[in-house]
């Protein structure tokens, strides 16, 4: 579990929380938003596991947004805790970083966003072509996303 930057056209920040099975390598589409607190990344969390199960560990990093006692509190209530890997050692969370290169080059890099409802909606469609293209194909969502002047 990890997050991933972006911006709008507009400079407007926002961040993508990204999760990725290792077993199944899924990479089930979950929150876009400016500002991301754990409770958010909770209720997502509960959201994850009503639908489809979690692990029971969450590999994350020592990121400011992962250090939360109310966010190990949330893992731990879904009967899972959070792993974090050694500082420095990003390679022991290799499948969320080699998702994000990839993510990055293949579908926020090709595509323009107006405005953070605009990536919210097309941020499913992506990730939903990511997951069936197995992360092997490019994302063919530019109809809606990459326009610039879309309404969104």
């Amino acid at each position: 579990m990890d997050f991933i930057h972006d911006e709008c056209v507009s400079g407007r920040r926002f961040r993508c929380l990204t999760m990725v099975d290792e077993c199944t390598r899924e990479c089930p589409p979950t929150l876009v938003d400016t500002s991301l607190r754990a409770g958010r990344v909770i209720e997502t969390l509960y959201h994850l596991a009503a639908a489809r199960g979690l692990p029971r560990s969450l590999i994350v990093d020592h990121g400011p947004e992962f250090v939360s006692m109310a966010l190990d509190r949330g893992a731990y209530g879904l009967g899972g805790h959070l792993h974090s890997i050694q500082p420095g050692k990003p390679t022991q969370k290799a499948y969320i970083e080699s998702f994000h290169s990839r993510f990055r080059d293949e579908c926020l890099s090709a595509h323009w966003f107006e405005s953070l409802s605009q990536k919210r909606r097309s941020y499913v469609k992506l990730m939903a072509q990511w997951v069936e293209g197995g992360g092997d194909a490019k994302c063919s969502a530019r109809g809606e996303a990459s326009q610039p002047g879309t309404p969104g």
